[in-house]
């Protein structure tokens, strides 16, 4: 299928991953660029959270289930609502706005909706190009080790109709009773699989979307916390979410991490939700109030699309809590009790936030990663947002500075900001350039000690300073060119063209020199691990014909045998027959390890074929020796295959084989 055939699927995708959170963001009250924004993580929350509850109930897993959830909830926060509302009629309360800026109201609430759309609009498009040329076709797939898991699990859930986090990793180990994998994107990516495409198409799609809508719509949220719904900061915000290689591109490239992506493409609104319960944003809708309960929400959402990035978002939301809490200590003056217990709950906080740091990580013995340059390397590649050898974004790089320094000369204003973004460099500094140690481990073990997954964390934070800078130099240009002008006297219709006017060439400026080498690399190296040939290092073009004709060879009850470091495990996922090892990382029955160990010895050993008789395992691929991380792993029993007694040639393509077993009946 071609990328112009899969457009009814991209509004299908669309309508999965916003559509559930917008209705649920409408009764709970949001709008303008609110709605627009939370959408998309509400959602991600619903269907994360609803493929739990179904798993737990024993229910079917599709559209059906979300469906249901969503309206439940949504009727849920309506009567919340309406309750809430009531209440405060009954007290003699009015419902308004907060006081906002001056020209704040419907004009304005409009007017930066547009703006916010707008930028969105470009940012989206501007990734979903690049994303477009680094997969090639919508049918390819990432040639990467995770990738045969991430593939293989959504076609587990499409065959078992359970989505839960709870037990999908039962993928890889079928006889466990819980086995816990952040399923947040899996479950996702599952429901654009079950509108008719197959699962590459629907990863593809899905991934342009989380990283070309969610991340974006993300960022303009944050960027108007920071900076108010001014229309040129919420423009130049979309373009410059287009703007950084090592998000979203990253994600997609190296791992392949995609429930990585699908996490950090949450975090902007989640730390714009932060910054309002903080006190610290410009804008006044949604309150306080409003953004705790909506945090609430999401917060699931992310945490079971990687609990990592829950981490990565306590960590940078340190210094708004320190923010939130000078605030309302001087508002309490006088008020020893109140503030003892503001203390004591703040020292609470804290206590929680070493307790999930210390717990919430994975085993150290896949905390293996190496530091890869020196730490004063490090330190450089992220404050030019040049992490991992990319070459440098010179205007991104800039705009950074100019945001550093306009921060730094507001500082009362914007010292949480620069606490944040140094904290996000920290990490990354840490992980690449410190030795490896204890030290190291206590403060990146989280994220595997792995400098790629702290790399990509950059842009959370560089972004929203970029913009800072961005908004910081054009207003200073701006205010400079009236004065000169003396355009002051002008009516306001000429002033409003001349500022539309200005803040088209800005983007179309900035457009076309942030799209340039540091992108360009970005995307070449995605492009890379997308192409499918002779000599790809997952599946070749030989083997991917073969898994074609797959279904027609096997029956859909047997199982196929076959090294997953070869791609053979895709027999899965590409053409939905059931696999002894569907990952590479997987445990084995007795019956498995016996077929895997002494399946080339069927005819002189007759345990083998009981044991293949047990799984109905009839059919072996064998697709040589080659491996995915150029690799030697071997299993004694599939050795000899095509020289043993026991066995037919089914299918061949190339050096691709299919066989089955004919010495046991």
């Amino acid at each position: 299928m071609s990328w112009l055939n899969l457009i009814p699927y991209f509004f299908a995708a669309f309508a999965i991953l916003f559509l559930p959170g917008g209705a649920l963001g409408v009764a709970l009250g949001l709008r303008g660029i609110a709605v627009l924004s939370l959408s998309g993580p509400l959602s991600v929350s619903i269907i994360a959270c609803t493929a739990v509850l179904s798993g737990l109930l024993q229910l079917e897993w599709g559209l059906p289930i979300v469906a249901v959830t969503t309206m439940l909830a949504s009727v849920a926060a309506l009567v919340v609502r309406l309750l809430a509302t009531l209440r405060r009629r009954a007290a003699g309360e009015t419902a308004s706005l907060p006081p906002g800026p001056a020209g704040s109201g419907k004009r304005r609430l409009w007017s930066g909706s547009a703006a916010a759309t707008f930028g969105v609009a470009v940012g989206g498009l501007l990734i979903a190009w690049r994303f477009i040329h680094m997969f090639h076709y919508p049918q390819n797939i990432s040639q990467t080790f995770d990738g045969i898991f991430h593939l293989n699990a959504v076609e587990y859930i499409q065959q078992t109709g359970n989505a839960s986090s709870l037990t999908i990793g039962r993928l890889t180990n079928p006889e466990s009773t819980t086995a816990f994998y952040p399923a947040a994107w899996h479950a996702s990516v599952s429901l654009l699989a079950d509108t008719g495409i197959s699962v590459p198409e629907a990863i593809n799609v899905g991934n342009i979307l989380i990283a070309g809508l969610l991340w974006t719509s993300g960022c303009v949220f944050l960027v108007s916390r920071i900076l108010g719904t001014r229309t040129i900061a919420l423009l130049v915000t979309g373009v410059l979410s287009a703007a950084f290689s090592a998000f979203p591109y990253l994600m997609v490239d190296f791992g392949v991490l995609y429930p990585n992506l699908l996490a950090i493409a949450l975090m902007p609104a989640c730390l714009a939700l932060a910054v309002s319960i903080a006190g610290a944003s410009e804008a006044p809708v949604p309150g306080r109030r409003m953004s705790f309960v909506v945090l609430g929400l999401i917060l699931p959402g992310m945490l079971l699309a990687h609990p990592s990035t829950l981490i990565s978002f306590l960590a940078l939301t340190l210094p708004l809590a320190a923010w939130g809490f000078v605030a309302l200590w001087k508002t309490l003056d006088g008020r020893k009790r109140v503030r003892y217990l503001l203390a004591f709950a703040s020292l609470v906080y804290l206590g929680a936030v070493v307790l999930l740091w210390k717990n919430i990580r994975p085993d150290p013995a896949g905390s293996t990663w190496e530091p890869i340059e020196s730490a004063a390397q490090a330190a450089g590649e992220a404050f030019l947002s040049a992490p991992i050898g990319r070459p440098v974004p010179v205007v991104v790089a800039f705009l950074t500075f100019a945001g550093i320094v306009y921060c730094a000369r507001n500082l009362r204003r914007f010292w949480w900001l620069l606490g944040s973004f140094v904290i996000s460099c920290m990490l990354f500094v840490i992980v690449a350039g410190f030795p490896w140690g204890d030290v190291r481990s206590a403060f990146t073990g989280v994220w595997y000690n792995d400098p790629y997954r702290l790399a990509a964390l950059l842009p959370v934070m560089g972004l929203p300073m970029a913009a800072v800078g961005a908004w910081a130099v054009t207003d200073a240009v701006w205010i400079r060119i009236v004065a000169r002008a003396g355009s002051t006297n002008l009516r306001f219709p000429l002033r409003r063209a001349g500022a539309v006017g200005a803040a088209v060439v800005l983007l179309l400026l900035l457009t076309s020199t942030t799209q340039g080498k540091s992108i360009d690399a970005a995307q070449a190296s995605g492009a890379g691990n997308y192409i499918l040939s002779e000599d790809s290092p997952l599946l070749s073009t030989d083997e991917a014909t073969l898994l074609e004709r797959v279904p027609d060879q096997v029956p859909e009850d047997a199982m196929v045998v076959g090294s997953p470091w070869t791609g053979a495990a895709l027999v899965y996922a590409l053409a939905g027959r059931q696999t002894l090892m569907p990952h590479t990382f997987y445990t084995l029955t007795d019956d498995g390890r016996t077929i895997v160990e002494s399946l080339d010895d069927v005819s002189g050993d007759s345990s083998v074929c009981t044991a293949v008789r047990d799984l109905n395992a009839f059919y072996v691929l064998d697709f040589g020796p080659r491996e995915v991380h150029g690799g030697e792993h071997i299993y004694p029993g599939l050795n000899e295959i095509e020289t043993s007694p026991g066995f037919e040639l089914v299918d061949s393509e190339g050096e691709a084989k299919l066989f089955r077993v004919t010495a046991c009946g």
